[in-house]
């Protein structure tokens, strides 16, 4: 599975990018552009990143994708939210209703 978007978040070089990219991602989420299948590598991928190593904003801009991901497609059971929930209580609080709205769509 090779979207052009997967390859995209690792050529991101910096966060404005990454947010731009974000942005489109939702964008075709909101519009059911992907399947399932590539939604949930795409989570994944997204998931792979370091959320606390990026601003506020691009925490919740990916944040707000993940949350959609969920909402639109139903692939929550596949995805594999380890690295989110180790950090989750490192969040900002207004982060962590994010991460608790997708565990529990």
């Amino acid at each position: 599975m090779c979207l052009e978007e997967m390859k995209r978040i690792d050529d991101c070089k910096n966060e404005k990018e990454l947010v731009k990219l974000a942005e489109e991602i939702n964008d075709k989420i909101i519009f059911k552009y992907y399947n399932e299948k590539q939604m949930e590598h795409l989570v994944n991928k997204l998931l792979k990143l370091d959320f606390l190593s990026v601003k506020y904003e691009t925490r919740e801009e990916i944040l707000n994708v993940l949350c959609d991901a969920v909402s639109n497609y139903n692939i929550s059971s596949k995805i594999d939210w380890t690295n989110i929930l180790k950090i989750v209580d490192k969040l900002e609080n207004d982060l962590k209703e994010y991460v608790t709205e997708f565990l529990h769509d």
